[in-house]
């Protein structure tokens, strides 16, 4: 279990860009090559910086930090490290793909409060978002 982040989700923060930059990458890496396609495949790397320039990346971060933003207004409550943990635990019990899990994991060096923020905030405020009303999305949140 982790504390509150000192990296507050309000806060926008290189670490988060980082993070998200190393769990696409994996995600780049799960990615299957076309058989008909004659070229090699890139490097993940490389692939990744041609289908998720910085801007996007940073636009992806930006994007659920407002989803958590706004269900926190909505809700009048910010997501608490409880329920963040509670979805890594979900996470961890329900995956279809262990090594791809794992492999996230390891991206985020087994750290406790990366995950919580950078792989569980995401998927809680969206799911979050999409129960709530569905003008969530689209309010404007003040960020």
């Amino acid at each position: 279990m982790f504390t509150r982040s000192p990296f507050h989700h309000r806060q926008f923060t290189r670490a988060r860009l980082v993070a998200q930059r190393a769990i696409e990458a994996v995600y780049q890496r799960q990615r299957i090559w076309p058989k008909d396609n004659p070229q090699p495949k890139p490097a993940p790397n490389s692939m990744l910086d041609d289908v998720l320039p910085a801007a996007a990346l940073r636009a992806k971060v930006e994007e659920y930090l407002r989803m958590s933003r706004a269900l926190e207004v909505f809700t009048g409550a910010a997501l608490t490290p409880e329920q963040l943990q509670a979805e890594l635990e979900r996470m961890a019990r329900q995956t279809r793909q262990p090594a791809v899990l794992g492999a996230l994991w390891a991206a985020l060096d087994h750290d406790p409060l990366l995950l919580a923020e950078c792989l569980a905030r995401p998927v809680v405020a969206a799911a979050g978002a999409s129960i709530a009303d569905g003008g969530l999305r689209n309010a404007d949140w003040g960020m």
